[in-house]
This record gives structure tokens, sequence and C-alpha cells, in this order.
């Protein structure tokens, strides 16, 4: 996933732009791009919190085809609208391909394979396109914390998992008042990875949401976070720790 993708997505949030469900504004050319964008950003969502590491030998049929056998190397799992994929390297084409779960007649481990399964919850297409004010509510406070995490250098490929962590525990706590979804998290999270962090004043957001301008609790809960996972200089493993606990 190239930051240019999740910049167009994050920008055609912030300009209030019509959910996806709502077709009469867009042509179909547009639509069919921002399907494809998000197609995308759900698989960056698997590939970052979902991995696996299986040998599988699956008999897959593809729309009005006959089923193939094919030896399959499973990598991660992902959801989009409402259907689960596989993402997996195939053998016989010899690159990496995309499966979908229902059309899997059969699956079987071969060899000595780790699998790690996590639980899917549906990864909603439209979940990317709220209202700007909402994003504000979310971006803020994550904003922040992109900050801070370049103040205490952490590694760049560790920053998208710990704001997506971050605002899905803070959503599921209801910190944020929308209902919880893992493709809200994840559009969080790149909308703060986006942020253009070298001109971005903290400080200044801070007084602007201590001011009232934005949610008191989701800024609260940003601080607490930074001082969990910023102590002794760097951000911590969150391992599944709750950083309101502490």
């Amino acid at each position: 996933m190239e930051n240019s993708i999740a910049f167009e997505i994050a920008q055609r949030a912030l300009d209030g732009k019509s959910k996806i469900p709502v077709y009469q504004r867009r042509n179909e050319e547009i639509i069919r791009r921002e399907l494809s964008l998000l197609f995308q950003l759900s698989a960056r969502v698997g590939r970052d919190l979902f991995p696996c590491k299986c040998e599988l030998e699956i008999e897959y049929q593809r729309e009005f085809q006959e089923p193939e056998t094919r030896q399959i190397t499973a990598e991660s799992v992902f959801m989009f609208s409402r259907q689960a994929y596989l993402e997996a390297f195939c053998h016989y084409r010899q690159k990496r391909r995309t499966f979908k779960l229902d059309r899997m007649l059969s699956t079987r481990v071969v060899g000595e394979s780790k699998y790690v399964s996590y639980p899917l919850t549906v990864l909603e297409v439209s979940d990317f396109f709220v209202h700007p004010k909402t994003w504000g509510d979310y971006r803020r406070p994550c904003s922040i914390l992109v900050r801070k995490m370049m103040d205490v250098s952490v590694p760049k490929a560790e920053r998208f998992r710990f704001i997506f962590e971050f605002a899905a525990r803070s959503l599921s706590r209801g910190v944020w008042a929308d209902s919880f979804t893992d493709g809200k998290a994840a559009g969080v999270a790149f909308l703060a990875l986006n942020t253009d962090v070298i001109n971005f004043n903290w400080q200044a957001e801070v007084g602007r949401i201590r001011g009232g301008r934005f949610d008191q609790a989701a800024f609260t809960e940003t601080l607490k976070s930074i001082d969990h996972f910023g102590l002794r200089g760097r951000f911590r493993p969150i391992n599944g720790a709750d950083p309101s606990s502490v």
C-alpha cells in the first residue's frame, strides 16, 4: 500500500465526499477506482494485523469454471464488503494471488505448518468515507500520537499497527461516540500516518482540543497512551495490553 493511495482515501473523507453507497453523485469510473483503493486498503490491514503462515492444498472454483487443485502458501486474511479473502503465494501460478474463502471447496494442511488465526470483523467499505467533523475527532488526537512517536523515534513499520490498535481500543470502549469497526480504526490510522508531521504543531493542537474544539475523551485517551507507551523514551510493544489500565 503506497502512501499516495492512503492519502487519496483520507483526503476524500476530509473533503466530506459522499459515502460509497451513494452512487448518484459519481460516475462509474470514480466508483470503480474508489472500490479498488478500498480493497487494497483492506488487504493492507490484513497483512499488518491478520498474518498467517500455512502450506495448503485447496480445491478452488473460480466463477463459471471447473474446480482446480492448487498448492498455496497462505500469508494473510482480510475482509472486504462482507466477504473473506485469503492472500497467498500460488505455487501453480508462481505469484501472489487473492482467493475468496467461500470459493474454497476443500482445504488440507500440507506438512508441518504454523497457522495463526485471528477473529475477523467486517471491514465496511463506507467506514472510510465519513463526515469530516467525525474524522476531525479521530484525526487530531491520532496526529498528536504520530508526532510524539516521531519524537521518540518509533520505527515507521510499527506506527500503523500501534495507531490501529489504539484507535480500535478507543472505539470499542466508547471513547468515540460512533460504533466500533475495524474499518474505522484502519481509516484513522491511515489519516494519522498521512499527517504532515514536519509542519504539525502538536502543542497547538493540544490547546485547541483542551479548548473544546475536539473530542475531550479521545484526547485524554491519547495522553494516557503516550504516557504508557512513551516510557523510557521509546514506545513499548503492545502485546494486548490496555493503555488505559495503567
